[in-house]
């Protein structure tokens, strides 16, 4: 029996709330890479792994250099409304979490 082909597709999840587990939290979208290992006699075996695990994959999204109150207006404006006035508290923890409201406040309240 011979490898015939492998590929790999990289998927993203979009996430409602935070996933959290042994190594920290994914915030906004969950990101893995599937592999198939096909062999000459037909079997198809599958494998996962985090990210884009080193196969290149798709490139990663230009640095956004707006100023945050420019990147995060919209999110910034909700965590106002909610009572969150510290400008740079907030904008930290909107790094953090990817620019998940929900990521920001859990780490604000945290």
């Amino acid at each position: 029996m011979k490898i015939r082909d492998i590929r790999a597709t990289t998927v993203t999840v979009p996430l409602e709330a935070p996933l959290r587990h042994a190594n920290g939290c994914h915030w906004g979208r969950f990101v893995r890479t599937i592999v198939e290992v096909e062999t000459d006699n037909g079997l198809i075996g599958l494998g996962e792994m985090g990210g884009f695990g080193g196969f290149g994959g798709a490139p990663p999204p230009p640095v956004d250099n707006r100023p945050p109150e420019e990147l995060y207006a919209d999110q910034l404006r909700q965590l106002n409304d909610m009572g969150f006035f510290d400008f740079d508290r907030n904008v930290q923890a909107l790094r953090r979490s990817g620019g998940s409201v929900q990521g920001a406040i859990n780490q604000l309240l945290g």
